[in-house]
């Protein structure tokens, strides 16, 4: 296992000091093969993870042969492939998770390799449903949806990925926050999200109060305030704080248009440090993607 790793940390270093000078299709070509080889070092684990009472004499060579046999006789991908053509629905196996699951793969928003995990863009889907509801998914992947926080405990857990908000107003306006880290914990643990890392964007973090916190729907009052509980204070489950700060971020509140200041309030999809917390957005897509492990 460890000389795998260190061959394909070899590997990707090469590729990338070859960067410099490269025309634009060869950066294309070298764009293809890192996003290959994240691939195969995430199916390399998993297949070390799921075999290794048959790995005991086995070389990391003959490790990668197996996988490179078995993926060209049955294509089975870890997380969305980070590859330009990579839109679409795939079907995805993540190590340590007993069922394959199908994942929306976003590769135009914001560069190769997303897998989206929630995505509004009208009123159609009710987002204010319960815990089971939220634990399983619900929605369709061609529309709106909700990944379901038992995956998506799975993929986080499953190696260090980052989160990417996208979000767009009723002016056309769009904006993102991106996190260098994101963790979601079981449903023992109240599906906490016990890690956010470093902010970049021009949304502004509206996120980080929610670090920390479990996650709260109208049946399952999981959040710090004893007196109340915030999912049905402000119609919308999410990692709730204590029905203040909550609301610096509250994407799965009620889908609203623009500003509901002298009518929902503070119920709507928000996001306070882009327009403030009575803004509702038109639009938003939460996606997830591993750290590269270049």
């Amino acid at each position: 296992m460890k000389f795998l790793l260190i061959l394909m940390a070899v590997i990707c270093l090469n590729l990338k000091t070859r960067a410099l000078g490269l025309s634009d299709k060869d950066m294309e070509t070298q764009w293809r093969l890192e996003g290959e080889l994240d691939e195969l070092y995430a199916l390399a684990k998993a297949h070390i993870q799921d075999n290794l009472y048959k790995l005991k004499s086995a070389t990391a060579f003959e490790v990668v042969k197996n996988i490179a046999n078995d993926t060209a006789a049955n294509p089975t991908y870890t997380t969305c492939p980070r590859r330009a053509d990579a839109n679409g629905i795939y079907t995805v196996k993540i190590p340590g998770h007993q069922e394959s699951f199908e994942v929306l793969c976003d590769a135009e928003l914001a560069g190769h390799g997303w897998t989206v995990i929630a995505r509004r863009t009208n009123n159609s889907l009710n987002f204010f449903t319960n815990w089971m509801g939220y634990k399983e998914g619900f929605g369709n992947l061609s529309g709106d949806f909700f990944i379901g926080l038992n995956k998506l405990h799975a993929i986080t857990k499953s190696e260090v990925h980052e989160l990417y908000i996208h979000l767009e107003d009723f002016d056309g306006e769009t904006r993102y926050a991106q996190y260098d880290e994101f963790l979601v914990e079981s449903e023992k643990q109240f599906y906490a999200m016990s890690s956010l890392g470093k902010f970049t964007g021009d949304a502004g973090d509206s996120l980080r109060h929610q670090v920390g916190m479990n996650f709260t729907t109208y049946d399952r009052h999981n959040d710090v305030m004893n007196s109340e509980n915030c999912a049905i204070k402000y119609m919308g489950s999410w990692w709730h704080n204590n029905c203040t700060e909550s609301h610096f971020s509250h994407l799965f509140g009620l889908y609203l248009n623009g500003d509901n200041e002298d009518t929902f309030g503070r119920n709507g999809m928000i996001w306070t440090a882009w327009r403030g917390e009575h803004y509702s957005y038109k639009r938003m897509q939460m996606m997830l993607r591993p750290k590269c492990v270049c």
